[in-house]
C-alpha cells in the first residue's frame, strides 16, 4: 500500500512481481541473465545505475530473519 500511495505522487517503475509495471530491458530479460534468483549483481548495478534511488521491501516478518539487500 505504500508503494501505491507513493505512485500517485511520482512515477514508479516496478519490476518486481508486485505492483509490476516496468518489463526488464531485453538484453537483461534474456534466459542467459535471469536465473531462478532473478538477475546477477552485476545487471542489478547495471540496472538501478539509471535511477537515482532504489526502493526494497521484504516480503517476510521472521524475527532474527536478515536480508541479503542490506550487503548488497
Amino acid at each position: 500500500s505504500y508503494i501505491q500511495e507513493l505512485m500517485t505522487y511520482i512515477h514508479v517503475d516496478s519490476y518486481g512481481k508486485c505492483l509490476h509495471n516496468k518489463e526488464l530491458p531485453e538484453h537483461l530479460s534474456s534466459k542467459l541473465f535471469v536465473d531462478s534468483f532473478g538477475l546477477s549483481m552485476k545487471h542489478k548495478i547495471e540496472l538501478f545505475s539509471r535511477y537515482r534511488f532504489a526502493l526494497a521491501f521484504e516480503n517476510t516478518n521472521v524475527e532474527d530473519y536478515v536480508t541479503e539487500k542490506l550487503f548488497s
